[in-house]
């Protein structure tokens, strides 16, 4: 039970800094290179860095999964990003 502030506040991504979605730091796949829409309907969300498809975000999956959030994020080209 420490007060350690260096740790505290939102975690640090491996890629230099990734969107955080609002669910509590995790990455925000749309916005992934690696994710991708199926067209399965049990498993509609994808993610091709870690080749798996689920009817949840990956990020979610890893996370669920590991315990630790996504490290494989990596943004987007911005000509691909809708304004």
């Amino acid at each position: 039970m420490s007060n350690d502030k260096s740790s505290g506040g939102a975690p640090k991504s491996a890629s230099g800094g990734s969107p955080k979605s609002a669910s509590g730091g995790a990455p925000d796949c749309f916005k992934c290179k690696h994710f991708y829409i199926t067209w399965e309907q049990k498993s509609q969300k994808a993610c091709r860095l870690f080749e798996f498809k689920s009817d949840r975000l990956p990020s979610v999956v890893v996370f669920k999964s590991t315990g630790k959030k996504c490290e494989g994020f990596e943004p987007k080209n911005e000509r691909n990003l809708k304004k």
